[in-house]
């Protein structure tokens, strides 16, 4: 946590380098996100269940 009430990740700088971008999840990021997490060829090398639906 940040102490100060906010959310933990809020204050994560943005990294840049000529071919990649490290910043925040931002909501517009949702579509991209869902289809990695409903890939099963992409989930089944991570933790969590391949998403089944989607709701956004």
């Amino acid at each position: 946590m940040t102490g100060d009430g906010g959310k933990p990740f809020d204050d994560l700088p943005e990294l840049e380098t000529e071919r990649l971008l490290l910043r925040s999840m931002r909501l517009d990021d949702a579509r991209a996100m869902f289809a990695y997490a409903s890939d099963p060829e992409v989930t089944r090398y991570v933790l969590f269940e391949t998403l089944r639906f989607r709701n956004i």
